[in-house]
């Protein structure tokens, strides 16, 4: 398997309460009117290895999750609260499970933000979370050290009626400067599927300019795109 991520949390609460959270109930918040179903609600859960206020391994698989995965969590006691470290491995090789993997790390790194958010206040920020926009471009891109490489293009999207196509570097979406996949789900979610947005990239070492609609998630084909 490929996709490893691996990230150390520091929060200022006791450790009783980081397992409670990771061990007890379901953590998925209601959504707010209009957000779109949750397809890894049918995601299957397999405890594998379970150390009491130590050490917590399960694996998923199911939803849209394109192969099985792995995740370790190991929990410690700090001066001033605890601390811990989560290492997840999984989601099938090849380049899209790659990318697959680069989203889906993202998207881990702000649920254990608000998580850490919630047991430091008590509220929970829900900040990031599936459905918080139905916005997506239909472009599925790699980030490279530079910044962000398109792979390909969903017929009928955002990315299509602007022309782009694999091997285009991404330099502004909407006057704004483009370098991570965070910077894209920022614009995603200031903006409604229809918005028309210009975008600049990069093709053959001439800077090009073009405009698109955004695309829905709603629309069955952009589902598996991701942004």
């Amino acid at each position: 398997m490929s996709g490893t991520w691996q990230r150390t949390f520091e929060v200022s609460a006791p450790i009783e309460r980081v397992w409670h959270a990771f061990t007890t109930g379901d953590r998925r918040r209601a959504q707010p009117p209009g957000a779109r179903p949750d397809p890894n609600a049918a995601v299957k859960l397999e405890v594998l290895e379970l150390e009491p206020l130590r050490r917590l391994r399960f694996a998923q698989q199911g939803g849209t999750l394109p192969e099985r995965y792995e995740m370790t969590v190991v929990f410690e006691s700090t001066a001033t609260g605890s601390r811990f470290t989560v290492t997840r491995c999984g989601f099938g090789e090849g380049e899209g499970a790659d990318v697959f993997s680069e989203s889906n790390a993202h998207g881990w790194e702000g649920g254990f933000m608000d998580l850490v958010f919630e047991l430091e206040t008590g509220y929970a920020p829900m900040r990031h979370y599936y459905g918080v926009s139905d916005t997506c471009t239909g472009i599925l891109y790699a980030a490279r050290e530079w910044g962000l490489e398109v792979l390909s293009v969903q017929p009928g999207s955002f990315g299509a009626e602007a022309g782009l196509a694999r091997g285009d570097r991404l330099v502004r979406l909407a006057g704004a400067a483009l370098y991570t996949r965070a910077n894209v789900c920022t614009l995603l979610e200031e903006h409604e599927p229809g918005d028309r947005l210009e975008i600049e990239f990069v093709r053959n070492g001439a800077l090009h300019r073009a405009s698109g609609a955004l695309s829905s998630h709603r629309v069955p084909s952009m589902a598996a795109v991701g942004e």
